[in-house]
């Protein structure tokens, strides 16, 4: 019932139209798992036939109390505990810091992640300590997750490794890093080439400003640019960064045809 082509999205409020094809097809038995602090998400509750289990990580976001006074479902945070409650009702689950995939509670997106599979586990019946079982043995390690938020230790050096490759993906990247204290921080960033052009500089100006030094490489998912013209529109993003103040070219997806050119952002150009 989506009025939006898949191939002509420009906007959000189009890609929530297709991604609420989902919700549209929950029959009146299912659950959908929304977002309540997310209007275009939290909006898709018109769309359902069946019930609506929002996910929150503030338990007192309107959404979620006028939902539960209709006695609906959530699943939200209280003082460090994950929590799941139906209308009056609410049960504690366990510690958010005890989720493995959350670092120790550090990681706001994958808190989020965390909240999303417990309603989806509670929609399904699954027993309270099976839930918690879950969580509990479920970690972003390379071998179980690879390249969501992977968090390795390499010389004494912070590596994160994550898929990250929108403007809002990376805009939670940073956030997350917030919680580790280091003081230089290297980025190597790359994104499709089907992308817009405002959506390739935003990300460039976001690694400006949260970064001291920006790789950025591009390979052969060029789809319709031209070779250097991803990292072009990347580079006048870093340009309006508040901090990076080198910027290195990776190009070529092997050995053989990558080159690595460096340069220097004059600090005239830094605040």
């Amino acid at each position: 019932s989506s009025d939006v082509c898949s191939s002509d999205l420009d906007t959000p409020e189009q890609l929530a139209v297709v991604k609420r094809c989902i919700v549209e097809a929950v029959g009146p038995q299912g659950t959908a798992v929304l977002k309540a602090d997310d209007p275009l998400t939290a909006s898709m509750i018109e769309k359902c036939k069946g019930s609506v289990t929002y996910i929150c990580q503030d338990g007192e976001h309107k959404v979620v109390v006028d939902h539960r006074q209709r006695g609906g479902k959530a699943v939200y945070v209280e003082d460090g505990m994950i929590m799941a409650a139906e209308g009056d009702m609410e049960e504690p689950i366990m510690p958010v810091a005890g989720v493995p995939l959350t670092h120790g509670g550090r990681i706001g997106f994958q808190i989020e992640n965390t909240l999303a599979a417990v309603a989806a586990a509670w929609a399904l019946g699954l027993p309270r300590e099976t839930i918690r079982a879950g969580l509990e043995s479920f970690g972003s390690d390379m071998d179980k997750v690879p390249g969501r938020f992977n968090l390795l230790d390499i010389g004494g050096a912070t590596v994160i490794i994550d898929y990250g490759h929108n403007p809002s993906s990376l805009k939670s990247m940073v956030a997350a890093m917030e919680s580790f204290p280091h003081e230089r921080r290297i980025a190597v960033y790359s994104a499709a080439g089907d992308r817009r052009d405002i959506d390739l500089v935003e990300q460039g100006e976001l690694l400006g400003d949260a970064f001291d030094h920006v790789v950025i490489y591009e390979d052969h998912y060029l789809r319709g640019r031209q070779p250097g013209e991803i990292i072009r529109l990347f580079r006048d993003g870093v340009a309006k960064g508040s901090r990076c103040q080198q910027v290195s070219e990776i190009t070529g997806r092997d050995r053989k045809s990558t080159r690595l050119n460096s340069s220097h952002i004059p600090l005239s150009r830094m605040p």
